[in-house]
């Protein structure tokens, strides 16, 4: 099916989404943030940070590290911007996973799983059926390199270069 509100995504099972070409991880994500937000109470603002943390790390596949970075103070996505991956190996984390991690924060956003605690939740009709359009291919690189290659091509024939040339 086609989902045009969060109420018809939290009816969806598993395998609806996959049919309708959601991968798998974001599948699992999405059901289990929209049954959490249906049975839970409200989350404090330091608990959103940390289930937003919970949720960037387990979707990387760095769920193993959170306990290192909260212990490490680095327990939200708004501390760990603008980090360097030394001060995530200082604070226990794998230096694989260091990398991971800073690596993929910009990501972070554009899933809903915004740093800075803003008043959205972790995931919201947005982020879950609008989300970021993929980058177009470079279209005018394409339309400069055939007009340079069919310049080049009328240069060599009109020069005599081609079969005909006497």
């Amino acid at each position: 099916g086609f989902y045009m509100s969060v109420d018809s995504l939290r009816e969806a099972t598993y395998e609806e989404l996959l049919d309708c070409n959601v991968k798998p991880l974001h599948a699992k994500l999405i059901l289990s943030s929209l049954q959490q937000s249906a049975h839970s109470a409200p989350l404090s603002e330091e608990e959103q940070e940390r289930q937003r943390l919970a949720s960037f790390l387990s979707m990387i596949g760095c769920a193993g590290s959170e306990e290192a970075l909260v212990a490490g103070g680095l327990g939200s996505l708004s501390r760990l911007k603008g980090r360097p991956e030394e001060d995530l190996v200082k604070a226990g984390v794998k230096p694989v996973h260091a990398r991971l991690i800073v690596s993929n924060l910009d990501g972070a956003a554009s899933l809903g799983l915004q740093a800075g605690g803003g008043t959205r939740g972790s995931f919201d009709e947005e982020s879950l059926l609008g989300g970021t359009r993929k980058k177009q291919p470079p279209v005018r690189l394409y339309a400069i390199g055939a007009c340079l290659l069919l310049t080049l091509l009328v240069l060599y024939l009109g020069s005599g270069g081609g079969a005909g040339a006497a």
